[in-house]
């Protein structure tokens, strides 16, 4: 367990951070979060906080910064970034084509 004088200094410190975008935004928040709770040894979370960090979570890195990260790991909270819904996704999967099972096999020599 962390000592009160530490978890007042990361919350001056914390609060003293101007964040100017989502990603900075989340991550403030995410440490506010973080500093109430983990940091002083609480597991758990009030009803607004679990919904916070649930918040941030189901998002994509990509878009809303590493703190997506923190907050799955306070949740516990596995996201499947990979699915076939995710439009992040750079190349997206393409549809597979049933391939029947012959006997035969046409060969083609090398020119």
């Amino acid at each position: 367990m962390v000592s009160v004088d530490s978890v007042s200094l990361a919350t001056v410190i914390l609060n003293s951070l101007n964040d100017t975008n989502l990603s900075e935004s989340n991550l403030k928040t995410v440490y506010a979060i973080y500093n109430t709770t983990w940091m002083q040894g609480q597991y758990f979370f009030l009803p607004a906080d679990s919904a916070t960090l649930y918040n941030i979570a189901i998002h994509h890195a990509s878009d809303a910064g590493d703190a997506v990260y923190s907050a799955r790991v306070m949740l516990n909270l596995q996201v499947d970034e990979f699915g076939n819904a995710n439009s992040n996704r750079m190349m997206q999967f393409e549809e597979q084509t049933n391939i029947q099972d012959s006997t035969s096999l046409n060969v083609f020599p090398n020119p």
